[in-house]
């Protein structure tokens, strides 16, 4: 038996070490696969981690351009993140966050990540969770009206009570992160 064989005999069922060389396509698989485990009926974040952390670590992202890789790997440090939030390590989760954030700070988690450092007071996260968040509306304000409507459409958002209440936080978690900040910076 190869080494990375019996390292994967040794990880929880459905999960296993990524190959020396793996694809986008992969990692994206395995992110999806982990996140249908921290929403519905069949909630477990031990299974989605499990899942995601073999790729989680690893940098060697094949079959696609930089940017893509960077995206790739953007997802996959938050995908870790949301499981670390879901199981309560909620420094764990910021740290893995900001990491997501040094590849790529828009998409779907900087309003997450702004709330997890609001909520619970997560300080030396302030600056980092602000700038994703203001990165993240630029971006989404330059881009055309009908790719935001499509964006709109597809990530379905607003079937969910939790996205509706996400949605209209956003802008005010921009004001309380400023605000965070502010005062942090007075008592120093």
């Amino acid at each position: 038996m190869n080494p990375q064989t019996q390292r994967n005999a040794q990880l929880p069922k459905g999960s296993r070490l990524p190959n020396p060389e793996i694809t986008l396509q992969e990692a994206l698989r395995a992110a999806v696969e982990a996140s249908q485990f921290l929403i519905g009926v069949s909630h477990d974040p031990s299974r989605a981690l499990a899942i995601i952390e073999p790729y989680a670590e690893f940098e060697g992202l094949t079959g696609g351009s930089a940017e893509q890789v960077r995206c790739s790997r953007s997802i996959v440090c938050s995908v870790v993140a949301d499981c670390h939030k879901a199981l309560g390590d909620y420094r764990t989760s910021a740290n893995w966050y900001r990491r997501a954030s040094g590849y790529l700070k828009r998409g779907g988690f900087p309003s997450e990540y702004a709330e997890l450092v609001v909520n619970h007071e997560l300080a030396d996260h302030y600056e980092n969770a602000l700038e994703c968040m203001r990165v993240n509306r630029d971006w989404w304000r330059s881009q055309p009206l009908l790719v935001r409507l499509h964006g709109h459409l597809v990530s379905r958002w607003w079937l969910y009570p939790s996205g509706w209440k996400m949605r209209f936080r956003e802008r005010s978690l921009i004001s309380e992160l400023e605000s965070l900040i502010a005062e942090r910076n007075v008592e120093r």
